[in-house]
């Protein structure tokens, strides 16, 4: 529960009908001492603008010395210059004047860090005369340290779940601690796999060879996510990535062979690290229905399974090094689109034989782009459903 709502001053329900000044000796004594000893700092100036009480904590607050007795314009001065931001504070006094000096509660924050929630109120006797102003304060910054610090701890928790999990399901990962597993429809599932990666790995020093797969799969990351597509994992030097999960996408093949097609543009085009190295990649893609849910419990993950996914394997398999190879399911979906050349059959997993082509472009890639952003309802950038999905999940928890 936020504090804001659960710290309340509450000396002021407390303070006497009649005026400080005019109570018994002993009774002012007494409340003085009280006032020494409180969680608040507590201010309380007559009617007459004259400072009746100030307690240890308010001028440790504002740094007023223990011999000093300002009076209330010179209080104010020390407070003015105490504050963060002296305009909003002084704004704060003319909007409570305004207000027919009705109990207003802010919270002030000190250049000197401390963060004080505060009360003023106007105290009036039993007949409705003015007897003067009260102002108090619970110091809070420990509190409001502690909440930042919660705030942080859950902006990181809901960064790392969205870099291993779609944004569309880490609310349920949130919430419920698990994610029903789905069956998901017209779904392109996508192999990149590095041709030669076994003689690099015989051939390259270790540190490089991380590097430069780190390299290239985060360019991989950046398409992907450029054309609203899924991630699902990279399998040693193979990259799985989907179109049509955890969202349906009407243009699921054209959008990943968009990807594919970058994708082998960015190989061919992109320089190594490290000079002296060709780095080529197949890649076979297949439509069709897949299971898709989280495994693990200690390092869960999102994934993919089905025959689906056996079928997109087989085809990267059989692509041309530096290649695009589609199943015919796939090519009967985007033959408008792109220009493609039958290959023939080939044996694959469960499967006598799968029909493949080979993708050698887009026809008209500005109109098929101009075409798909044209759906407002799918957007392109995964990045930007993220960033919104943690702000508003930071908002219901806040």
């Amino acid at each position: 529960m936020d504090p804001k709502h659960t710290v309340r001053p509450q000396l002021a329900a407390k303070m006497p009908a009649t005026p400080l000044h005019a109570g018994p000796v002993q009774a002012v004594a007494r409340l003085l001492a009280l006032l020494d000893i409180a969680v608040e700092g507590v201010l309380f100036v007559n009617a007459r603008r004259e400072v009746e009480v100030m307690n240890d904590k308010f001028r440790r607050a504002f740094d007023i010395a223990l011999g000093d007795h300002p009076d209330s314009a010179g209080i104010q001065h020390c407070v003015v210059a105490a504050m963060e931001e002296p305009a909003k504070f002084r704004a704060m006094l003319r909007a409570w004047s305004h207000q027919g000096h009705e109990p207003v509660e802010a919270e002030l924050r000190l250049k000197k860090g401390l963060v004080l929630l505060t009360t003023f109120k106007e105290v009036r006797a039993a007949d409705g005369t003015r007897e003067g102003w009260l102002w108090q304060f619970v110091d809070v910054t420990e509190i409001r340290a502690r909440e930042e610090a919660l705030r942080m701890e859950r902006r990181l928790t809901h960064q790392l779940l969205h870099a291993i999990l779609p944004a569309e399901i880490v609310p349920s990962m949130l919430r419920d601690g698990r994610v029903e597993p789905m069956l998901a429809r017209g779904v392109a599932v996508c192999f990149v796999d590095f041709v030669g990666f076994t003689r690099l790995t015989q051939h390259m020093d270790e540190t490089k060879l991380i590097a430069e797969l780190d390299h290239f799969f985060g360019h991989f990351d950046e398409i992907v996510d450029h054309y609203g597509l899924e991630k699902i994992k990279t399998i040693g030097d193979a990259y799985l990535f989907v179109a049509g999960v955890p969202i349906a996408l009407p243009d699921a093949c054209a959008r990943a062979l968009l990807a594919a097609i970058d994708i082998q543009a960015l190989l061919k085009n992109e320089k190594p690290l490290h000079g002296g190295v060709t780095w080529e990649a197949r890649i076979g893609i297949h439509v069709g229905d897949v299971i898709a849910g989280i495994i693990g419990k200690t390092k869960f993950s999102y994934d993919i399974w089905g025959d689906t996914v056996n079928v997109a394997s087989r085809i990267e398999g059989h692509c041309q090094p530096g290649g695009i190879a589609i199943s015919h399911a796939v090519h009967e979906l985007v033959k408008a689109d792109f220009q493609c050349s039958h290959r023939g059959m080939v044996i694959a997993k469960n499967h006598d034989e799968v029909d493949i082509f080979d993708v050698h472009g887009a026809v008209n890639r500005r109109g098929l782009m101009a075409r798909l952003r044209a759906d407002r309802s799918v957007p392109f950038s995964r990045k930007s459903q993220e960033s919104v999905a943690i702000a508003a999940a930071e908002g219901l928890e806040g």
